[in-house]
């Protein structure tokens, strides 16, 4: 009770007398902890706290920033001059005293005197963010925290001591060359780059902001106005103090801030390091001219203040300084890749590929080899030419479907997928290939190898447009082009084909068309697909049933339709479909060891089994299968840890992992432990393939997946505010996802399923009054999903929660009647979903708490139990 009392009396103090009482009687409906309250907020009032008086009249005659001071014991350390300000705080020298070890430190301490009382919230908040986030980055080149703690209530750091001095210092004591600087800004990047990877955003790389030790490696401090990547609204300052000379023109311009922004101070810093004057020399303008200066005119070329620099070197700082953030390389590791090819003198991205250029950088690398090279293409030229000629007529239609489908469909859209502004170009190859294909196809009925290669092209169009579309969805132009290939695979015979390798193709085709109908347009129409693909393969397997193609042919199918049928609400019917699929496909194990695809095929299915068997609450069984999906995949994933498919594969193994012990720990808190190692690993590394391309929605989408599993874990492990700040960063990259992409069901359950657990968090916690916000937000994503498809189970499931959610708001703070209008829309949900499928009391989430609450309520349950 003492807890509530004080977080009552805090909260309740925070808010204007007439308004206490009020708020009272909505947070606490316990009347003997109200009068407690009460009582307490007595003595906070101007006329009922007149013994304050004299120590309020002393204490501000008390300087508050006397309180720290150089000789002052902090901890087991005692402060020594003082070495700087930043960031809401002065850093100290200090030394340990405690005889322990001998041990120098920098110890940052909140500075009083920077805020007045209206502004001293913010500020601190400000101040603990900073220690929040150096709290969180661990690399090399980045000074480390040691401690954190608070002394007269005022809070503070302990940092590494970083003996050096700042990076142009260092370079002009050592009058290093372009090479060297070159090489030392590199290390900058890789600790730029780790603190993106943790979602951080600096905002002051400067030249005093990174410190060089004598052995010449690089430190970068000062985080006290970095960023939160997806920090909440209201939780960054409205205008963030900025360094003039090294600012981005986004930050003069008050816009939001993102990697682009450092990539910006990181290209500053290396310009200042080459040329000996910062991007913006604006130390003799007025601060009238700064943003007219920076918002209006470009960067100077480097070239124009050191001609040796001319060429790629300025052409990188050019791009890496654009004013248009598009325009820039996309992330520092980006950046730091074009630099390593200027040093090994290969061609690099910011320099126009042209061919003389091309012939330039191969002549520097070698040029005996360049040489030889030059003889021989200049004679394979020539013989080609001929060949060409001679050929042309008889083969012009074969050659046209296969170039475009094997060039300029393939290498070329998927050369430029990750380029930065190329939305246009992907997009204008996607509709130039389709009406190209509708041309050949018609022009192709009577050349079956033709029509193959059109299928095919099909096949390649489905997955430009896919990449096209946001939020991990799919889109009707993706589903046409995957159906149009089929049929003409159909018509070609592949389905009853004597070759292993088009009929499986075929097979994989209808499933995958089923999966795909299902995420774009609804779960119902999917059904067609799947039931082909099924009986297909059952046929084949039947025929022949040791042949590994048919065998893996199978898995997939099964496994397709498996998700097909969870995802329209057949539960039951998909737990037995999953369970073949596993059958075929450790069968098809047996027959074909070596084949890395069925390993792969393997997995997938008995982690889709497991996550289901999670949904049934069979936690044992789910943790089993979902280790038996990370035995299979591990071992390739090691093997290539750059293979985004693989990786993908093995983060999503390691969450099936994760959530079956997560529910075993609801009983069994040793579980929880293990819990956390396989649920973090899969966080991490969704979070890394996020920010190596944050343009790539999958990407994107599968990272709040991940998150909204590792935050779930720390609710229930009790670790709230970890918990919370995960919901918060993962809510905001939904939105995102809903504002690219309105069209997309899945992005609108996400952004509703986010905002439910976050409100079911903070109901957990305790925190009635911030659990309803949320809990009332999900409905527009839940609503605009289920306008798209009325029978999503998933959707209506998560439906059933919101709003018993909402009853258990209503009911803990004595609103009984709202209490009743809640849970009377989850028991009518309820109630379709039963009648639709009996096994849904088996798979909505707490079914007997909700019953148990709405006979509470006085509300009938009938044909519920």
């Amino acid at each position: 009770m003492e807890q509530n009392v004080r977080d009552l009396f805090r909260e309740a103090a925070n808010r204007a007398p007439a308004e206490r009482e009020q708020w009272l009687l909505e947070s606490c409906p316990d009347p003997d902890l109200r009068a407690e309250v009460l009582s307490l907020l007595g003595y906070d009032t101007e006329s009922g706290g007149t013994w304050l008086r004299p120590i309020q009249a002393l204490a501000s005659e008390i300087d508050p920033v006397n309180l720290i001071y150089p000789g002052l014991r902090v901890g087991v350390f005692e402060l020594g001059r003082v070495l700087g300000r930043g960031g809401m705080g002065r850093v100290f020298e200090a030394r340990r005293v405690d005889g322990q070890v001998d041990q120098l430190v920098a110890i940052k301490v909140f500075d009083l005197a920077v805020a007045n009382e209206a502004s001293r919230r913010a500020a601190t908040a400000r101040f603990l963010r900073e220690r929040r986030i150096v709290a969180s980055l661990r690399h090399p080149y980045i000074a480390a925290l040691i401690d954190v703690g608070t002394l007269h209530e005022v809070p503070y750091f302990v940092m590494e001591h970083v003996d050096g001095v700042p990076i142009d210092k260092y370079v002009e004591a050592n009058q290093l060359g372009v090479r060297d600087c070159i090489e030392l800004v590199l290390k900058v990047c890789e600790a730029v780059e780790r603190a993106h990877q943790n979602l951080i955003i600096h905002r002051d790389i400067k030249p005093g902001n990174i410190l060089v030790t004598a052995n010449g490696t690089p430190k970068l401090l000062d985080f006290g106005i970095a960023k939160e990547l997806f920090a909440p609204a209201g939780t960054q300052t409205v205008a963030a103090p900025l360094t003039p000379e090294y600012a981005s023109p986004e930050q003069f311009a008050g816009q939001s801030v993102a990697v682009a922004t450092d990539v910006y101070g990181l290209g500053g810093l290396l310009y200042t390091l080459l040329t000996g004057r910062p991007p913006h020399p604006l130390r003799d303008e007025s601060p009238a001219n700064w943003i007219r200066l920076v918002l209006d005119t470009d960067v100077p070329s480097a070239a124009s203040l050191r001609p040796e620099l001319r060429g790629d070197v300025a052409n990188i700082l050019s791009k890496a300084l654009h004013r248009d953030p598009e325009r820039r390389y996309e992330s520092a590791r980006a950046l730091a890749e074009d630099l390593r090819r200027f040093l090994d003198n290969r061609t690099v991205r910011a320099t126009p590929d042209s061919l003389a250029y091309r012939i330039r950088t191969r002549v520097r690398r070698n040029k005996l080899l360049t040489a030889v090279a030059t003889l021989a293409v200049t004679s394979l030229i020539a013989g080609t030419a001929v060949s060409l000629y001679q050929a042309r007529r008889a083969q012009q239609r074969f050659n046209e479907v296969r170039q475009l489908a094997n060039v300029f469909l393939f290498d070329f859209e998927r050369a430029i997928r990750s380029t930065p502004g190329t939305l246009a170009a992907r997009n204008l190859v996607a509709s130039t290939g389709q009406t190209y294909l509708r041309r050949l196809a018609a022009e192709s009925a009577n050349d079956a190898s033709l029509q193959r290669e059109v299928a095919e092209a099909y096949e390649r169009l489905a997955d430009i447009q896919g990449s096209l579309r946001a939020g991990g969805g799919r889109s009707p132009a993706e589903t046409e082009s995957l159906r149009q290939s089929l049929e003409i695979r159909r018509r070609l015979g592949d389905h009853q084909s004597t070759s292993p390798a088009l009929r499986r193709k075929y097979i994989d085709l209808a499933a995958f068309l089923g999966y795909r109908f299902q995420d774009g347009k609804s779960t119902g129409g999917a059904a067609m697909w799947a039931n082909e693909a099924m009986q297909l393969a059952e046929q084949w397997v039947n025929a022949e049933p040791n042949n590994p193609d048919a065998l893996a042919a199978a898995t997939s199918a099964f496994m397709r339709a498996g998700t097909t049928m969870e995802v329209g609400g057949q539960i039951e019917k998909a737990r037995v479909i999953l369970q073949k699929a596993i059958a075929y496909g450790e069968r098809a194990l047996v027959a074909a060891p070596g084949q890395d695809s069925i390993h792969i095929s393997v997995s997938t299915a008995e982690r889709i089994y497991a996550d289901l068997l999670q949904t049934l609450k069979r936690h044992e069984e789910a943790a089993q299968h979902g280790r038996r999906s990370l035995q299979l995949i591990e071992p390739h994933w090691k093997k290539n840890p750059n293979d985004g498919a693989l990786r993908s594969h093995f983060i999503s193994a390691n969450s099936s992992v994760g959530i079956a012990e997560r529910g075993l720990g609801a009983t069994d808190p040793s579980r929880y432990p293990v819990a956390l190692i396989h649920l973090q690993r899969a966080y991490d590394l969704a979070r890394e393939a996020m920010l190596a391309d944050p343009k790539d929605t999958r990407s994107k989408s599968a990272f709040v997946v991940h998150t909204h599993r590792l935050a779930a874990l720390m609710t229930a492990m009790k670790r709230f505010d970890e918990a919370a700040a995960l919901y918060r960063n993962s809510g905001e990259a939904t939105r995102q996802l809903t504002q690219l992409d309105p069209a997309n069901r899945r992005s609108w359950y996400m952004l509703g399923k986010n905002n439910l657990d976050l409100g079911s968090m903070y109901l957990d916690s305790g925190r009635l009054a911030e659990a309803r916000a949320p809990l009332l937000a999900a409905e527009e994503g839940f609503a605009r999903a289920l306008q798209m498809d009325p029978k999503d189970a998933v959707v209506l499931e998560c439906r059933t929660g919101q709003y018993e959610q909402l009853a258990r708001v209503a009911h803990r703070t004595g609103n009984v009647a709202e209490a009743r209008d809640w849970m009377a829309k989850s028991l009518d949900i309820m109630r379709v979903m039963v009648a639709a499928d009996g096994a849904a009391r088996s798979y909505i989430y707490d079914y007997d708490k909700k019953i148990e609450l709405a006979k509470q309520l006085g509300l009938s349950v009938n044909g519920l139990n």
